[in-house]
C-alpha cells in the first residue's frame, strides 16, 4: 500500500538522516507496505475491529517498526504493524508512533518475519505459514525453523502438514469451525476429498476421534501409489480379490489400510528425494516452501551470466510435490533468497523484443542481460570447506620448507600478540596483515630486526596478549606451571604488611591466621587472645598478626595461593 496524503511535516523528514532505534511519531500514510510482502495474509474481522476500538479509545500504544523506504528517504517501509496502520488510517488519525530501524534488506526481511509472527492474535494457520517461510529461509534447516518459533522439530512438522490443506478447510481452521487436529487428518487426502469431508464435519459436528476411525477405512487407489507395488498383490487389504464377482463395477485395486499406504509412500519420497538431491542439489518439498517464499530464476529473468553463477548457488532448489497423487513431481529452478533475487532482477536489462511484421508477431532479439556486477552464488558450506582443504594441502607443500615463510609467521604471531606494530602499518593491524606485509615486502634480515624491536616492546609496553589476558595474568601462568619449584619464592613474595592485609575483611584474616598456625601463637600466653583480637577493629587486628612470633616467608592466604593453580 503506497498513499500520498501525508502532511507537509512528515514529507519534510528524511528518515534516512535519523539514528537507529528511533521513536517518533508520522502519519499513517508515509507507511509503504514491505516490499518483500506481509506475512500474515489473512485477517479476522472480529479482531481488526477490537484493534480498531482499542485505538480509537486509548491510541497506539506500541510502535510500529519501519525503515527509511529505500525508494524515498522522505517515507517510510513498515516491517512490522501492519494492524495498527491500517487501524490508523481507517480513523483517519493524523500520526502514529513508530520505531525506526537502519537496516539492510536482509536484516529488514528477519525483523519482518519475526514482528509478524511476534503477535497473541496470530493464529495457527499464519504459524504454518510463518513455519514454511522460516524453513524455506533456512533451506529445509528444521532445527533452526524449530528455534526460531520456540517449539520442538516434532511440532513445527506437524505444523507444516496444515500446508497441504486446501484453503477451504484452512479457511474453516481460520474461523474455528474446526479443530487443528481435523486439519490435520485430512491433509494427506486429495483436496476433493478434503472439501467434501469438511461439510460433514461441519454439518454433522464429527468429533476428532470419528474423523480418524473414518480416514481409516478410507479406500485408496493403488494407481496413485509410487512404491513397488509387490507386497500388495496378496495383502488382505487390497480389494482386488474381491472384484470380479459382480457385473459392472470398478476393478481398480484399493488399499483398505490408509495408514500402511502413507507410510511407503512417505517412505519412497522420501529415498527419491535423497536421489534427487544427489542429481541437482537442495530439495524442499511443496508443504516446506510455499510459492510466495521463492522465485524462479532462468536466464530469461536475471540473464545469462548471472544465471550461470545462480546455477551453482546454494539457493537455486527444487522443490518436489509432497501432495497426494503428485508425489515426486519436481518444480526447477527455484530461488530461496528473495534479497539476492530482487537485486539480480532490478540488475538486469529486459530481452530486446521486435516484431515481425510478416507474421504480426514479437520475437526476443537478443537475451536479457546484466547492466550490474552479478552476484556471487553462495556455494554449499561442505563444498566449500573441501575445496579450502586441498588448497591447505598444497600450501602445505609449497610452503612447508620455505624459510622466509616460517620467519614471517613467527614475526607476526610475536607483533600480534605483543600489539606491536611498524612503522608502515596501521596501529590496529590484524594477524593476516602482518603475516602478508612480512611475507611480501620484508627479507628475512628485516623480519629479524622488527622481531627484535617487537620484543622490546612487549618488555615496556605491553599490557594485553591476544586481546584476551594481560601480561600479569601470563605470568601468573607461568608460575603455575612450575609451581613445585617456584613454590618458595611465591610464598616469600607475599609479606603481611598493612595494605595487604587491609585489603582483606577481618573474617578472611581469621581464616589466614587459623590456616597457617598464626593463631595458636596468639594464644600462647592466653588461650583467649585470638578470640578476643578477631572481635576487635581491622586496624587492631593487623597490628596483632604483624606481631606474632612466626616466620611469614612460609605462609600466604589462600585467596593468594588459590591463583596458582
Amino acid at each position: 500500500m503506497t498513499t500520498n496524503n501525508a502532511t507537509l511535516l512528515d514529507q519534510a523528514m528524511n528518515y534516512s538522516d535519523l539514528p537507529d532505534q528511533y521513536v517518533g511519531q508520522a502519519h499513517p500514510a508515509l507507511f509503504d507496505d514491505f516490499k518483500f510482502g506481509n506475512q500474515r495474509k489473512a485477517r479476522s474481522d472480529v479482531s481488526f475491529g477490537k484493534l480498531k476500538a482499542s485505538i480509537a479509545e486509548k491510541g497506539v500504544i506500541q510502535p510500529v517498526v519501519a525503515r527509511p523506504s529505500p525508494d524515498n528517504p522522505y517515507r517510510l517501509e513498515l516491517l512490522g504493524g501492519y494492524g495498527r496502520r491500517d487501524a490508523c488510517l481507517g480513523l483517519e488519525l493524523d500520526h502514529i508512533p513508530f520505531l525506526l530501524r537502519q537496516v539492510d534488506d536482509q536484516l529488514a526481511f528477519e525483523i519482518h518475519l519475526a514482528e509478524n509472527l511476534e503477535r497473541e492474535d496470530l493464529n495457527i494457520v499464519d504459524k504454518a505459514k510463518a513455519a514454511q517461510e522460516y524453513l524455506t529461509l533456512f533451506a529445509g534447516d528444521y532445527k533452526s525453523t524449530a528455534l526460531k518459533l520456540n517449539m520442538t522439530v516434532k511440532a513445527v512438522r506437524e505444523l507444516l502438514e496444515l500446508n497441504k490443506c486446501t484453503d477451504k478447510v484452512l479457511d474453516a481452521l481460520r474461523a474455528e469451525k474446526i479443530a487443528p487436529q481435523h486439519a490435520i487428518v485430512l491433509a494427506p487426502f486429495p483436496a476433493t476429498r478434503q472439501d467434501k469431508t469438511l461439510e460433514l464435519i461441519i454439518n454433522e459436528n464429527w468429533t476428532v476421534k470419528y474423523l480418524k476411525e473414518r480416514a481409516g477405512k478410507a479406500l485408496i487407489p493403488l494407481s496413485f501409489a509410487k512404491f513397488d507395488l509387490a507386497d500388495c498383490n496378496g495383502c488382505e487389504h487390497n480389494n482386488n480379490a474381491q472384484f470380479g464377482l459382480f457385473d459392472n463395477v470398478d476393478t481398480t485395486a484399493k488399499c483398505g489400510k490408509s495408514e500402511c499406504f502413507r507410510a511407503k509412500q512417505s517412505e519412497w519420497l522420501d529415498s527419491h528425494r535423497i536421489a534427487i538431491e544427489e542429481r541437482f542439489g537442495k530439495v524442499l518439498l511443496l508443504s516446506e516452501s510455499g510459492e510466495k517464499d521463492r522465485n524462479l530464476v532462468s536466464e530469461s529473468i536475471v540473464g545469462q551470466e548471472q544465471f550461470a553463477q545462480c546455477t551453482n548457488c546454494e539457493s537455486k532448489v527444487i522443490v518436489m510435490s509432497d501432495s497426494f497423487g503428485k508425489e515426486g513431481m519436481l518444480i526447477e529452478n527455484q530461488c530461496i533468497d528473495k534479497i539476492c533475487f530482487k537485486k539480480c532482477t532490478a540488475a538486469v536489462k529486459p530481452p530486446e523484443v521486435v516484431k515481425d511484421s510478416s507474421s504480426n508477431t514479437t520475437k526476443e532479439k537478443s537475451p536479457a542481460k546484466a547492466t550490474k556486477s552479478k552476484a556471487k552464488a553462495k556455494v554449499s558450506t561442505k563444498l566449500v570447506e573441501q575445496h579450502k582443504s586441498v588448497l591447505r594441502q598444497a600450501a602445505n607443500t609449497h610452503f612447508g620448507h620455505h624459510s622466509h615463510f616460517a620467519l614471517s609467521l613467527t614475526f607476526a604471531s610475536l607483533a600480534y600478540a605483543t600489539k606491536y606494530t611498524p612503522t608502515s602499518l596501521s596501529s590496529t593491524s590484524s594477524f593476516k596483515e602482518l603475516f602478508i606485509f612480512a611475507l611480501t615486502t620484508m627479507d628475512e634480515v628485516a623480519i629479524g630486526e622488527e622481531m627484535k624491536k617487537a620484543v622490546a616492546y612487549f618488555l615496556s609496553t605491553t599490557h594485553e596478549v591476544n586481546g584476551y589476558t594481560n601480561v600479569t595474568d601470563l605470568l601468573v601462568d607461568a608460575l603455575s606451571s612450575d609451581k613445585q619449584s617456584a613454590m618458595p619464592t611465591i610464598l616469600s613474595a607475599w609479606q603481611p604488611s598493612k595494605d595487604n592485609l587491609n585489603l582483606m575483611t577481618i573474617d578472611q584474616i581469621a581464616q589466614f591466621c587459623r590456616d597457617n598456625q598464626i593463631d595458636a601463637a596468639l594464644n600462647k600466653t592466653d588461650p583467649s587472645a585470638f578470640d578476643k583480637t578477631i572481635k576487635q577493629s581491622k586496624s587492631k587486628v593487623i597490628d596483632s598478626v604483624m606481631s606474632a612470633d612466626i616466620d611469614f616467608t612460609a605462609v600466604a592466604p589462600s585467596t593468594y595461593l588459590d591463583l596458582i593453580q
